[in-house]
């Protein structure tokens, strides 16, 4: 008599009950949870929800992510519906969080389908900075800011900060005693990375040094480094939305503002910034490929236009702005996002790994294909053919071919046949009326 495989958390299959909640699909994992979408039972016309589930019996991080959000009530952060206990057969109990169920793109593959302006990223910045806003004013810390924690619906432009597993709030209890907290290295901040000693607290200016880095990326393809302006590197940066950026990367943390200041600021430039914050940031929507350049071996960063005829003009005129910048932007010229052991990444495969095992918690993500398009993507005319001649329509969707095969895949691109792409989407509208209700996915 064969026995039956062990039902795994990490793979639960549709119809399995969590609390009152069923689940519908498996959505996505990261390295202490899974993420389904699943309908309350007897009222699924409800709509769907976003269950988080332990892949550890007794994980005491998602008891500290519900308490930060159950302080949060904000149009741009995920609201928490419940928090329970899922008892496994084998009498061991797996924590879970219901939230709102958030249809959504991660920020970078929104930003490299969409080509947005200045004026765009600024709007999209500034909601992220009243996320970040309430947040503290709740006594909390996110801790790991950046662009796969990040969503954005296409037709809207509305942008969501996700995953607060890595979050603390004031009174939470400590679960590791690591000098560093939970985050991701590239997005430290310079005095997080100069601690050696005891251990380091985060505070607000390390969030809000964190969405610095999330926008330098965002608009220029690469990680801060030390003497390149997000201007120098793609001149059609508005010089406000460069000046804000610099504000969030300043070595001095006081220097940097508060979120609320930078809200203000950034809701400030979007309303004054003139036609030149309406420049598309990029020569085309998808990934163009102006060049690659390995750092430490294996990291591939691309910026997403043909920067080479237009840098020495800009470096001529602004070598003098390069001479007053600060010697050293914390950790920026470390492009390897090593994921410490909390938190949820956005981005993850599209269906489950076959084994029944639970995965360990140090596995890397993957991004295979989905099998539909994404949300907002651009998809295939009736004859099969997608709008770019660069662009390969698959699964229902148009694709852009990325140099190199699966290995050199980074973040918010997808694996197909041993190549990888980028998705395509279309130019997003600004939304000119009030946000209609939305739901959440970590």
């Amino acid at each position: 008599m064969s026995r039956r495989p062990q039902l795994n958390p990490g793979a639960l299959p549709p119809g399995s009950s969590v609390g009152p909640w069923q689940v519908a699909r498996w959505h996505a994992r990261g390295g202490n949870g899974t993420v389904y979408q699943a309908v309350k039972q007897g009222q699924e016309g409800a709509g769907p929800v976003a269950l988080k589930l332990a892949l550890y019996p007794e994980d005491r991080r998602f008891g500290r992510e519900a308490g930060l959000l159950s302080r949060l009530q904000h149009p741009h952060v995920p609201r928490l519906l419940e928090s329970g206990q899922w008892r496994h057969p084998s009498g061991a109990f797996y924590p879970y969080l219901a939230m709102e169920w958030v249809e959504g793109v991660p920020l970078y593959a929104w930003g490299q389908g969409s080509s947005p302006s200045s004026r765009q990223v600024m709007r999209v910045l500034a909601q992220l900075a009243r996320a970040l806003e309430a947040t503290h004013a709740a006594g909390g810390v996110h801790r790991d800011v950046k662009g796969d924690n990040i969503l954005v619906q296409p037709s809207t432009a509305r942008a969501y900060l996700m995953d607060f597993g890595s979050g603390i709030w004031t009174g939470a209890s400590r679960l590791t005693e690591e000098a560093l907290p939970p985050g991701t290295r590239p997005y430290r901040s310079p005095e997080a990375l100069r601690f050696h000693t005891a251990r380091y607290e985060a505070t607000p200016l390390d969030d809000v040094y964190a969405l610095g880095v999330t926008a330098y990326r965002w608009v220029t393809g690469v990680y801060p480094e030390r003497s390149a302006l997000a201007q120098v590197l793609n001149p059609k940066v508005a010089p406000s939305l460069a000046a804000l950026i610099e504000r969030m990367l300043a070595e001095a943390p006081e220097a940097r503002g508060s979120a609320s200041a930078l809200a203000e600021a950034l809701e400030e430039a979007v309303r004054r910034t003139g036609p030149e914050a309406d420049v598309p940031l990029f020569f085309s929507k998808g990934v163009p490929k102006a060049f690659t350049a390995s750092v430490q071996g294996r990291a591939r960063m691309r910026p997403f236009w043909k920067v080479a005829p237009l840098v020495g003009l800009v470096l001529a005129s602004m070598g003098w702005l390069l001479l007053l910048r600060p010697p050293l932007r914390g950790g920026a010229r470390e492009p390897v996002d090593t994921e410490a052991t909390a938190g949820l990444a956005t981005a993850a495969s599209t269906e489950p790994v076959g084994s029944q095992d639970v995965p360990s918690g140090g596995e890397a993500i993957t991004l295979d294909m989905p099998q539909q398009p994404l949300p907002g993507q651009l998809r295939p005319n009736t004859s099969g053919k997608c709008p770019g001649r660069s662009h390969t329509p698959i699964r229902g969707g148009c694709w852009r071919a990325l140099e190199g095969g699966a290995e050199n895949c980074g973040e918010d691109e997808y694996v197909h046949a041993g190549k990888c792409y980028a998705p395509v989407f279309s130019r997003a509208r600004p939304s000119t009326s009030a946000s209609p209700r939305d739901a959440g996915s970590p």
